[in-house]
């Protein structure tokens, strides 16, 4: 790097410190405009990342810097974000390239967003800044979402993860989701999972032998500060957390979306009554896209009811299913034993119907 360019960054980051929080300004709000690109057009390069893009580590790492910087010039910031009259100044671009929910936004094209979502950020220009209203988010978690979003870290502890789990969803920040991911806690009671998991009833009382070798492998245990921790690699936290709801409420948030997930978790934990609430759910949403992948689910934890109904769905739709060769080729490489059931249950579907009806 050149002198002068040397002297370029010294002189634009003189004043600026190196944690990006000078962005938080408390309920105050600028008097006056500092963004000095209205008016100013610019063409879209048309960028497309390439498929065998290579990146360097330390370029990227001083691309974070840069953006950390970028952070606390909120003289050059084009929005603000309200939170809970907090306010944090930010600029658009980062946003939108970072979070689809704010992306959508500010591009006004927010007939795609949650209700619930669309409702909460509520939006007003002032003093020629975009201001958005965030009511959900507790102000310091916002400011380390902000700081992720920027820099691609930020604080993550047992206190917060949850709650930065919950924004990264909120807002539909994939990287974040995966970051939060690494270190999310849950606290819960060891008594009802006992109850409700023979999984977890096994791993308290450690007695392992109960356990198939992938799930003995996957839930590691500890102590920290005299609590029994559990580690779970296999499942995300989002979904995690519905489990535990359900273990704690007989109830949780079941969608087209989630559902396969939390069907593969009440087998994976042996959660029976979690088995039969997704596969009531399930039997209902059979198609010829998913019918292999729920057959293979049911099978595996012996899910009596949808193994039943993927069977018959099986009987009335084989020559579709069989017809997308992508699935059902490597499905019956790998379960030939089950293709088998399948088909003859096929030839003699009469037979078949009888003895389950």
């Amino acid at each position: 790097m050149d002198s002068t360019t040397t002297a370029f960054h010294n002189a634009e980051r003189q004043g600026i410190t190196g944690t990006p929080e000078q962005f938080v300004l408390g309920n105050r709000f600028p008097k006056t405009s500092t963004n000095t690109q209205q008016g100013q057009s610019f063409t879209n390069a048309g960028y497309k990342k390439p498929s065998s893009a290579k990146y360097n580590v330390e370029l990227l790492k001083e691309l974070a810097n840069d953006f950390g910087y970028l952070l606390n010039r909120t003289d050059i910031s084009d929005c603000w974000l309200n939170v809970n009259d907090t306010y944090m100044a930010v600029h658009q671009c980062v946003l939108a390239a970072r979070s689809s929910t704010f992306s959508a936004i500010m591009s006004g094209n927010n007939s795609k967003l949650d209700p619930d979502i669309k409702k909460e950020l509520q939006t007003l220009h002032k003093n020629d800044k975009l201001v958005i209203f965030i009511k959900k988010t507790d102000p310091e978690i916002m400011k380390q979402v902000i700081i992720f979003m920027y820099t691609a870290k930020c604080e993550l502890n047992e206190t917060n993860a949850f709650y930065l789990l919950d924004a990264a969803g909120r807002y539909d920040i994939k990287s974040l989701k995966v970051y939060t991911a690494q270190c999310t806690y849950m606290a819960v009671h060891r008594c009802v999972l006992a109850a409700r998991s023979n999984t977890f009833s096994a791993v308290m009382s450690g007695n392992y032998s109960r356990l198939d070798l992938k799930t003995k492998n996957e839930l590691e245990t500890s102590t920290k500060n005299n609590k029994l921790v559990i580690s779970i690699t296999r499942t995300s936290p989002e979904i995690m957390k519905q489990v535990i709801i359900f273990m704690y409420t007989a109830n949780c948030e079941l969608n087209e979306r989630n559902a396969f997930h939390l069907l593969d978790a009440a087998g994976r934990y042996d959660i029976k009554s979690l088995k039969v609430y997704t596969a009531r759910f399930l039997v209902n949403h059979i198609d010829t896209n998913n019918v292999l992948r729920l057959t293979e689910a049911a099978f595996l934890y012996d899910n009596i009811l949808l193994k039943q109904r993927c069977i018959d769905y099986f009987i009335d739709h084989a020559r579709e299913v069989m017809d997308i060769s992508e699935l059902w080729k490597p499905f019956a490489e790998k379960y030939p034993a089950i293709v088998s059931e399948l088909l003859y249950c096929t030839v003699h579907k009469d037979e078949h119907r009888e003895q389950t009806a």
